[in-house]
């Protein structure tokens, strides 16, 4: 399926919109790289590890997603495989979470593992998919709210990100995931985030138009 000018219009507003990244990142009691089905997260997640410095750096994500658009077809955790992306970048000591299976869990499972080990976390660097940055502090907020957080990603355009996937199959994903903004905040699982008219004009616009393969059931 092509995407047409007018899809590709509306579904940069919702990149826009979601793309949050704090610039100034700096160094944190931890960076916390969250699992996907994206690659680059570790391989960025690598540079800002050896960039700044962080007393805990943990990989979280189970197996998930495995009759999904977003599924990896990979027979280990997204920890295992973007634990080992990092230490092939010469990044070590990495505390692998292994059961988390969406955006909170890897908060809250992560909590967890350092709370068993009497860590206390202050400061913290959430590291994800550029799109996701929205409701992965909205969630941070929500679920772990006595941490101060920052979130990132890696610089790069709409045009760069979709060059080399599907981006029928990411419009999808990234209209659904803008509409989760809305739904997790009314179920609790994150803060109220604003979105603006045009944005909900612009979601709705892209399901009207088909793309709606990855809404929240």
């Amino acid at each position: 399926m092509t995407v047409s000018s007018k899809e590709r219009e509306l579904a940069k507003q919702l990149w826009d919109y979601n793309y949050i990244r704090d610039v100034d990142i700096g160094s944190a009691d931890l960076l916390l790289v969250m699992g996907s089905n994206d690659l680059r997260v570790p391989h960025y997640a690598a540079e800002i590890a050896k960039q700044y410095s962080f007393d805990f750096t943990v990989c979280s994500g189970s197996i998930a997603h495995c009759d999904d658009l977003l599924s990896t077809g990979w027979d280990k955790s997204e920890a295992e495989i973007f634990a080992d992306i990092m230490q092939q970048h010469g990044v070590e000591n990495i505390i692998q979470e292994r059961k988390a299976t969406n955006t909170g869990e890897n908060l809250t499972f992560t909590k967890q593992v350092l709370q068993g080990m009497n860590v206390q976390i202050q400061t913290g660097v959430l590291v994800q998919k550029p799109f996701m940055l929205r409701r992965v502090i909205a969630t941070a907020k929500k679920q772990w709210p006595e941490v101060k957080w920052k979130v990132t990603a890696q610089d790069i355009s709409y045009e760069d990100y979709v060059a080399e996937i599907d981006e029928t199959a990411f419009i999808n994903i990234l209209v659904g995931d803008t509409q989760r903004v809305i739904d997790y905040a009314q179920t609790g699982f994150q803060i109220e985030q604003n979105m603006p008219d045009h944005i909900v004009e612009a979601k709705d616009a892209m399901i009207e138009l088909g793309y709606n393969r990855h809404l929240p059931q």
